[in-house]
């Protein structure tokens, strides 16, 4: 009996990902991607949303047409984006933890060291902070 206990609550923890959710990101299909990743992301973009001063991008890779998305500072922003791809039944995800070169929208809404979690979702983007 206790074996089966320890299994459903491992279980139970294996499949709670994420954590609270903060924001869903509607992602335009007719927004441009912003000028300074055009280069890298113009041709592959399903969508573009904001996010609390960060910008979201909804992707297909044209490699193997599997679904991504990245989340990069806004506009006049440092930083390098972060993302990633789906693959097989997991959805795509990007991970950001704040910290104090964010945008000061996101660090007024979130304390430094936060963890975000970007999942995409159909035409949108699910917000989860942990």
């Amino acid at each position: 009996m206790l074996v089966a206990v320890g299994a459903t609550v491992a279980l139970t923890s294996v499949l709670d990902i994420g954590g609270r959710e903060v924001g869903v990101v509607a992602l335009d299909p007719d927004r441009a991607v912003p000028s300074r990743w055009d280069d890298w992301y113009r041709d592959a973009a399903t969508g573009v949303g904001d996010f609390r001063g960060l910008t979201v991008i909804g992707l297909e890779n044209p490699r193997d047409d599997s679904r991504c998305v990245v989340v990069a500072s806004g506009p006049g922003r440092r930083g390098t984006p972060t993302g990633g791809c789906g693959a097989g039944s997991f959805p795509a995800r990007a991970l950001v933890t704040v910290d104090d070169d964010m945008p000061a929208e996101l660090r007024d809404a979130f304390t430094e060291g936060t963890a975000l979690e970007f999942v995409l979702d159909g035409g949108s983007v699910r917000v989860a902070a942990g």
